[in-house]
């Protein structure tokens, strides 16, 4: 009997990325952590072809939903299955505003072509077959593990001279996890703003394909804030100094050109959760997600809500937990 299937998948914060260069002896790594909500739910059900069912409030459009069908079925030709599936999407997260939802759903519907069709498989071949995580291995080290990640990128070969997103990177050398912790059991808020719009994966590329190498001094100060400030913190479950690093990392180079997608529209909202109880805020990858800290998260997003109806804000939590696999 065909079986059914239901993956469970959490978001992540991206804090920022950090060796985004191609001259010195690395490029790219970064940090991050996974949060509690919002999640993904992906439900497959045997189906005589594929066909993807995307019940987001923002769904995929239409090059993103033919770009999911062709990736699976190339690795259905690719591995000899024998199994195609109805996949259906739930989940309150607004894609392509920095939680990973595409890394979540790429590493969900390529994990249940393996599970559904009895192709053994290990971590680091799930990750290589969905084509994710050539530029950030915080997404899809979450998704197995929750918690905290710190990868230091991938060797510079010399052959490489751009600088690109995940969307489109290689993947063949996954980028190298250095440290890897369970998150102190922190409070966050999250806030989104509709009226900024929402980068497509297009959009993403063309902002990469407008930026060259950030200076080497430039790096040498993000590694700082990252390891002296949000790594050590992390170890030593030190709030205080992790709300620093965060709120010192948002004028470093390449946060500061993430940001500058958004121009001063980000500034004035970063300004009002400050004005309203935030202590500090940081905009997870590209953003326009801000995510922010407080000694009192839910009057922060009480305040938020009830005076700025433009803006989303919720609170959330750090996770330890990786995917959940239910077998229907």
């Amino acid at each position: 009997m065909d079986r059914s299937l239901k993956i469970e998948t959490y978001s992540r914060i991206h804090i920022t990325l950090i060796g985004m260069n191609v001259e010195g002896y690395r490029r790219n790594g970064g940090i991050g952590f996974s949060i509690d909500r919002p999640t993904m739910i992906c439900k497959f059900v045997p189906s005589d072809t594929f066909r993807i069912i995307d019940n987001r409030s923002d769904a995929l459009n239409y090059q993103e939903h033919e770009r999911l069908l062709s990736h699976l079925k190339d690795l259905y030709l690719r591995y000899g299955c024998v199994r195609t599936f109805e996949c259906t999407i739930e989940s309150d997260i607004i894609p392509h505003c920095g939680f990973g939802s595409s890394t979540m759903l790429y590493l969900s519907v390529t994990e249940a072509l393996f599970i559904l069709n009895n192709v053994q498989y290990s971590r680091e071949q799930l990750v290589k077959a969905s084509g994710r995580g050539g530029t950030s291995g915080i997404g899809i080290n979450t998704y197995f593990d929750g918690g905290f990640i710190c990868d230091i990128g991938v060797k510079n070969t010399g052959g490489k001279t751009s600088i690109t997103p995940s969307s489109i990177s290689e993947n063949d050398n996954q980028p190298f996890v250095v440290y890897r912790h369970l998150m102190p059991q922190w409070e966050f808020g999250v806030c989104i703003s509709r009226q900024l719009g929402f980068l497509t994966e297009k959009e993403e590329v063309s902002f990469f394909d407008h930026i060259r190498s950030i200076n080497q001094s430039e790096i040498n100060e993000i590694l700082y804030h990252a390891i002296y400030g949000i790594v050590a913190s992390i170890e030593e479950n030190d709030f205080a100094t992790f709300k620093k690093a965060i709120k010192h990392i948002q004028s470093t180079q390449w946060k500061s050109l993430e940001r500058s997608i958004y121009g001063k529209e980000i500034e004035s909202i970063e300004q009002i959760l400050y004005d309203n109880g935030a202590d500090a805020v940081g905009m997870s990858s590209l953003g326009p997600l801000l995510f922010f800290t407080s000694n009192n998260v839910d009057q922060v997003v009480k305040n938020i809500n009830n005076k700025h109806q433009d803006l989303v804000c919720f609170k959330t939590q750090s996770n330890n937990s990786p995917r959940l696999l239910s077998i229907l």
